[in-house]
């Protein structure tokens, strides 16, 4: 069963937005930094087939809260899903939740709050550090069927 899917659905020279869902509820919009061939620190992830686990906060130099991160990126290390609202001044290639997007559609806000909700909707379908498939796709292509999922879908 798919739990998770974001859809990217925005692309722009600052950043790649989306929309985030667990089990088809919308959860809160993304920010990336736009894609450039994932490049360290100045791109989003590319599409693939990903593993992820929650990773408690003293485990971070960065993050002293719970946060997702994705394991096994091929040549990048420590991608998050964390608190944050522009990817270009809080973000190094992870995706950052907030509820709403700003008009100009470069940022999210209310990361924090929207961040806070998603981590204890996550936790009721999993317990901490448990391992989660992240499928990352064109739409159409994803065939993830592991319980807790994560499709990234370019629109």
């Amino acid at each position: 069963m798919r739990n998770l899917l974001l859809i990217r659905d925005t692309f722009n020279e600052n950043s790649t937005l989306g929309k985030l869902y667990l089990n088809g509820e919308f959860v809160g919009h993304t920010a990336e930094l736009p894609f450039k061939d994932n490049q360290r620190s100045i791109s989003c992830i590319p599409e693939g087939v990903y593993t992820c686990s929650i990773r408690q906060g003293e485990q971070s130099k960065s993050y002293n809260y719970e946060h997702l991160i994705v394991n096994k990126v091929p040549d990048r290390d420590f991608i998050l899903f964390h608190v944050g609202n522009n990817p270009q001044k809080d973000s190094k290639g992870c995706i950052l939740l907030g509820n709403y997007r700003s008009d100009d559609e470069v940022q999210v806000f209310e990361s924090r709050k929207c961040f806070n909700t998603f981590m204890e909707l996550l936790k009721c379908y999993c317990k901490k550090n448990c391992n989660k498939t992240i499928c990352i796709s064109d739409i159409g292509k994803c065939c993830c069927s592991d319980k807790i999922s994560l499709i990234i879908k370019n629109r």
